[in-house]
C-alpha cells in the first residue's frame, strides 16, 4: 500500500566530520513521507506514501459538526502521529511512525524499503521511546492502548524493558475532560497472561474552562546542561533545579464568573512532577488568551500569550533554582526552592517558538521566534532572564558582577527589543510558520534549523559566534611560522639555561 521513489542514492552518503550533513524526514497530513537532503539544497532523497498514515477520514455528517466546532476552536489541531527513531546505525536506521489507530509503518530511509507495516487494531493512548537499546541497538517503543494494556514494538524488546521497568513512567493528557494522568507498569503472570499492564499512579484534574486548550511541555530528551549553577556578583554559586520529571501544563480557556457579565478568557500555568503528579508552582493570567506558545529547558521555563486588557503580547520567564546549597543526588526530587518569575512586553505577535541547542550544552541559549511578520528571530536568553529585576529579585546580577567574575545581566526594561541583527532568515520571509526544529552538529557553536509552515526553510545559528571555527581569511602561514619560531625559542632557552646551571655548578 506504499509506493517509494528513489532520487539520488549515491549522493547522500556522504563523509561528514563536522556533522553538518544531515537527512530531514517530514510526513504531510495526507500520508506522505518525504526525505530531504540540507547539503543539496533541500533535494528530494526519497518519498514513500502509505494512506494509513494520513488522519481519520471523516463522514459528511460529522463533517458540519467539525466544521462549527472549528469556529470557535481556541487550539490548533494535533495530528495523532507518533515519529520514533528506534536506531541511529549510520548503515541500518530504523525510523518507525505510529498512528492513534494503532498503525505501525517502519522503514530504513537509506535503503527506501518498508521494513513492517503492522495494525495492532486498538486505539493508542500514549506511546514513549525506551532509553535502553537491545542487543541489536533497536530501542522498543512501548505502547499503552485504551484498555491500559501495554504493547512492545518489536517485541523483542519486551525482555530489556522487564529488566528495567521500574524506570520507567507514562503521562497520559486528555484534550477532553482536562485530566491528566500519571501511569507506572506492572507485570502480570498468572498462567494465562504474561504481559505488562498501565497502573494509574495519580489523577489531577484541571478547571473546567470553556472552549479550553490544553498544553504540555517537556524537556528535550537528548539535551545535555553544561553548567549545574550560576556564578552571582558575591562570587557564590547559584544552583539550578534541573529536574527531569517536570513537566509545564498550559489550560487557556473561558471561565464563567457570571452569566450577566459573561466568560474571562483565563490562561492556568503549572508545574507538575510527572511521577508523583504534585504541583511545585501555578499561577493564572486573567483576561488573557492564546495562542500559548512554550519552551521549556534546562531549569528555565519561557511562554507567550495575549494580554487583553492592555492588548500586547507578552513573554513570560521563569527559572528554577535549588539555592546556594548543593542539591541532593537524584532519585530525591523536591520541589524548587527558588523560583524566579517575571514578564515581559513583546512588540509583536508570535507564532512559534523554539531554544538552541548544542552537543556540549556550552554555547549560550538563544530563543528562536518566529514572528507574525515573517521573520525568524534569534533573542538572547539573557534578556529574557528573570533575574534582571533587582527590585524583586534576591539572586539578581549587577554591575559589580562583571568586576567579580560573574555575569552582568542588563536591567529590567519591561519592553523588549528586536534587534535587526537576530534576523535569521534576512529578507525573506516565511508565511504561517507552524514549527521550528533543531539540531545538533559537532561544531559546539553551530546548530542547524529546520523551520516548517507554508514554506520550508533551513539554516545555521551560531549563538556565540563561531568560537570553535577559523575564520575564511584566517592567515595559515602566519600562525605556522609563529608556532615554529616559539618552538625554537624553546629549544634555544632550554640549551641556555642548561649551560648557565653548569657554569654556576663549576664554581
Amino acid at each position: 500500500s506504499h509506493q517509494s521513489n528513489a532520487v539520488n542514492d549515491s549522493n547522500h552518503l556522504i563523509g561528514d566530520k563536522f556533522g553538518f550533513h544531515k537527512l530531514i524526514f517530514t510526513l504531510t497530513k495526507f500520508g506522505k513521507i518525504v526525505i530531504l537532503d540540507n547539503s543539496q539544497k533541500g533535494a528530494v532523497v526519497s518519498t514513500l506514501f502509505d494512506p494509513r498514515l494520513k488522519e481519520e477520514i471523516l463522514r459528511e455528517d460529522d463533517r458540519m459538526k467539525i466544521i462549527e466546532k472549528e469556529r470557535t476552536k481556541r487550539c490548533e489541531r494535533v495530528y495523532p502521529i507518533w515519529i520514533y527513531l528506534q536506531k541511529s546505525n549510520v548503515f541500518s536506521p530504523l525510523i518507525t511512525f505510529l498512528t492513534k489507530g494503532g498503525y505501525i509503518f517502519s522503514f530504513n530511509p537509506f535503503t527506501d524499503k518498508a521494513l513492517e507495516m503492522h495494525n495492532l487494531n486498538v486505539k493508542i493512548k500514549q506511546s514513549l521511546l525506551m532509553h535502553h537499546a537491545n542487543e541489536d541497538g533497536v530501542k522498543g517503543i512501548v505502547i499503552l492502548d485504551e484498555g491500559d494494556d501495554v504493547h512492545f514494538y518489536p517485541p523483542s524488546t519486551k525482555a530489556t524493558f522487564t529488566a528495567q521497568k521500574d524506570n520507567y513512567y507514562l503521562l497520559v493528557g486528555h484534550q477532553s475532560n482536562k485530566l491528566l494522568q500519571g501511569y507506572s507498569f506492572v507485570y502480570i503472570n498468572n498462567g494465562n497472561e504474561d504481559k505488562f499492564r498501565g497502573q494509574r499512579v495519580w489523577s489531577f484534574s484541571l478547571p473546567t474552562l470553556t472552549e479550553s486548550c490544553l498544553k504540555i511541555g517537556w524537556k528535550e530528551k537528548e539535551e545535555r546542561v553544561h553548567s549545574q549553577g550560576k556564578l552571582l556578583s558575591d562570587i557564590s554559586v547559584l544552583y539550578k533545579y534541573l529536574n527531569p520529571n517536570l513537566v509545564v501544563v498550559i489550560n487557556e480557556g473561558e471561565e464563567r464568573s457570571d452569566e450577566e457579565v459573561g466568560g474571562i478568557n483565563v490562561v492556568h500555568f503549572y508545574l507538575v512532577d510527572a511521577i508523583t503528579g504534585a504541583v511545585y508552582y501555578s499561577v493564572v493570567h486573567r483576561k488573557a488568551s492564546g495562542p500559548v506558545h512554550l519552551v521549556h529547558s534546562e531549569n528555565f521555563i519561557i511562554y507567550s500569550f495575549y494580554n487583553e486588557r492592555q492588548r500586547r503580547t507578552e513573554i513570560s520567564s521563569l527559572e528554577l533554582f535549588e539555592g546556594k546549597e548543593m542539591p541532593s543526588p537524584p532519585p530525591v526530587r523536591t520541589p524548587p526552592q527558588i523560583v524566579e518569575h517575571i514578564s515581559f512586553i513583546f512588540p509583536t505577535g508570535i507564532r512559534t517558538m523554539k531554544e538552541t541547542r548544542t552537543e556540549k550544552g556550552i554555547t549560550n541559549k538563544h530563543i528562536l521566534i518566529a514572528l507574525s511578520s515573517g521573520a525568524i528571530l534569534s533573542f538572547p536568553r539573557v534578556f529574557l532572564d528573570p533575574r534582571r529585576a533587582a527590585s524583586t529579585s534576591r539572586y539578581s546580577s549587577s554591575a559589580a558582577a562583571s568586576e567579580e567574575g560573574g555575569v552582568y545581566l542588563p536591567p529590567y526594561i519591561p519592553e523588549l527589543p528586536i534587534p535587526s541583527e537576530g534576523i535569521i532568515n534576512y529578507n525573506q520571509t516565511l508565511s504561517r510558520v507552524k514549527d521550528i526544529s533543531v539540531g545538533v552538529s559537532y561544531f559546539e557553536s553551530t546548530c542547524l534549523v529546520f523551520i516548517t509552515g507554508l514554506d520550508l526553510y533551513y539554516t545555521r545559528v551560531t549563538p556565540s559566534k563561531t568560537f570553535d571555527i577559523l575564520k575564511d581569511d584566517f592567515d595559515h602561514l602566519l600562525i605556522i611560522i609563529v608556532l615554529l619560531s616559539l618552538i625554537l625559542f624553546s629549544f634555544i632557552t632550554k640549551y641556555l639555561a642548561s649551560r648557565k646551571t653548569l657554569k654556576a655548578a663549576w664554581k
